[in-house]
């Protein structure tokens, strides 16, 4: 996609990103990694000599702004033994339920230092993660949603073991005897799959690809009409999730390709090829990416909106509402038409 969409990657002035690199551009960078990153820290951080151990959750005062960035006063040292948690503010969402993951903005902080040290709200755009109990999530984050509703914001102190181990998290300046604060705005569920009810596209529609796995490879334009001109959506399976509203953001999985193109100049459903360029950079996943609908093409926003998750869309984009005549070379050339199978997994409903 590219800076944002409408003109060559920025709608309305909305940075899009580059299209080799849409989805890392997209999501926030590297917050997620930050976040489960379980590197050495070397020596271990202990408190010195005669100082108090420190206090709990109860010792810090946290805001009930949800949706804003939360303002945390601390009291003095933060250590815990055990997991303290407290909803400051329920939310009137739906459960996260078992198997689904939840899209949220998290807040970091050492109980050690009193000081933030992450904080999704800072990122522009400010984008919410998408955090998976399929993944090896540390305990503390967990907590902050695990049973919880969407719309709710819950604070988390964690010992240094429930938090991010025996190494801590030096590249955030977590040491291995520092108890963690999480605070989670939980703002949107992200299923695992879309709905198993397919529909038939029409004829002259290009051909879904898929490998053995059930992930989308490719389109096929063998038997495709000629690009009308205009916004076309065609649904190929319809879910029965929230709907996407204009503002929202939107956890998906997606492939990316021009008319007749030979295959995606960009795609999440399977793991890219490690970057030769750049060896030593961690392997990229296959899965779903959130985005801004105020930070992708103008086609996304109105091919999108409405769209109720745990749908299958795709979509045909004309360059006005795409990259224009301008394009992203070298994949994208000036007057492309864009074609995106989309599926829709979640959207920010708080």
């Amino acid at each position: 996609m590219g800076e944002t969409l409408g003109a060559p990657v920025r709608v309305t002035g909305v940075p899009r990103p580059s299209r080799a690199t849409t989805r890392r551009a997209l999501a926030v960078p590297a917050v997620t990694a930050l976040v489960l990153s379980l590197a050495a820290c070397g020596e271990d951080d202990e408190p010195e000599a005669g100082q108090p151990t420190g206090a709990g959750l109860d010792s810090i005062s946290i805001s009930d702004n949800v949706g804003e960035p939360p303002e945390v006063e601390w009291d003095g040292r933060v250590s815990v033994d055990e997991v303290e948690s407290e909803t400051i503010v329920e939310g009137d969402g739906p459960e996260l339920t078992d198997g689904a993951a939840v899209m949220g903005q998290i807040l970091i902080g050492n109980g050690y230092s009193e000081s933030t040290v992450l904080s999704t709200w800072d990122q522009q755009p400010a984008t919410p993660q998408i955090f998976d109990p399929a993944d090896e999530l540390p305990a503390g984050i967990v907590a902050a949603f695990e049973g919880t509703t969407v719309g709710s914001r819950t604070a988390v102190v964690a010992p240094p073991e429930d938090a991010f181990g025996e190494l801590g998290n030096p590249q955030l300046g977590i040491g291995n005897a520092d108890s963690v604060l999480f605070v989670m705005d939980s703002v949107g569920v992200v299923q695992p799959s879309i709905t198993d009810e397919r529909q038939d596209p029409p004829a002259g529609t290009p051909r879904v690809v898929e490998n053995g796995d059930g992930a989308v490879t490719k389109l096929d334009f063998a038997d495709a009409a000629q690009p009308s001109g205009e916004l076309k959506v065609t649904v190929l399976a319809e879910g029965n999730g929230p709907r996407v509203q204009a503002d929202d953001f939107v956890a998906v999985t997606y492939l990316g390709q021009t008319f007749d193109g030979d295959k995606p100049f960009d795609q999440n459903f399977t793991a890219p090829e490690p970057d030769p360029n750049n060896p030593t950079a961690a392997p990229a996943e296959a899965g779903p990416s959130v985005f801004s609908l105020d930070g992708v093409v103008k086609g996304w926003k109105q091919g999108l909106t409405g769209i109720p998750t745990r749908s299958r869309v795709l979509l045909e984009i004309p360059p006005a509402l795409g990259y224009g005549e301008e394009g992203q070379p070298p994949d994208i050339q000036g007057g492309d038409t864009l074609y995106f199978v989309i599926d829709v997994l979640g959207t920010s409903t708080a």
